[in-house]
């Protein structure tokens, strides 16, 4: 089973994206940061895996590479830790008859993660009002 990709797939390849796709607006910045935290190193281990899984709800592509270079924009987040949290909550998800290729989905999560860094290039991304709290 693999994660679910937005529309954006079905339009193939083209990751040249506009302005108003890459970044999400405003209003939804401080939920992309909430529940970008599923990737982040968590202050209290007690939830960690439980926890990550709620905040990511159904797995899609676009939204994990969204959150991944969230962190690594206002966070001082790694793309490769990140990938290895994401990692776990894939394995984690078993106990749910949830069954991934990690293989597959970390490739398309780093493609599209790499692709937005790309963008970063031609349109800087917003800054996260937290991002000072770290």
């Amino acid at each position: 089973m693999g994660a679910k990709r937005s529309s954006s797939e079905e339009k193939g390849k083209n990751y040249a994206r506009q302005q108003s796709s890459h970044y999400p607006p405003p209003e939804y910045q401080q939920s992309l940061c909430d529940t970008a935290q599923a990737f982040r190193k968590p202050k209290n281990r007690m939830f960690d895996s439980e926890m990550s899984m709620y905040l990511l709800g159904t797995l899609n592509i676009d939204k994990i590479s969204q959150l991944i270079h969230h962190n690594n924009t206002n966070h001082q987040g790694s793309t490769v830790e990140q990938c290895g949290r994401l990692v776990i909550i894939l394995d984690a998800r078993k106990i749910y008859g949830e069954y991934y290729k990690k293989s597959s989905v970390l490739k398309e999560v780093i493609e599209a993660v790499e692709q937005l860094e790309v963008m970063d290039q031609v349109i800087p991304p917003p800054i996260c009002k937290c991002a000072n709290e770290d």
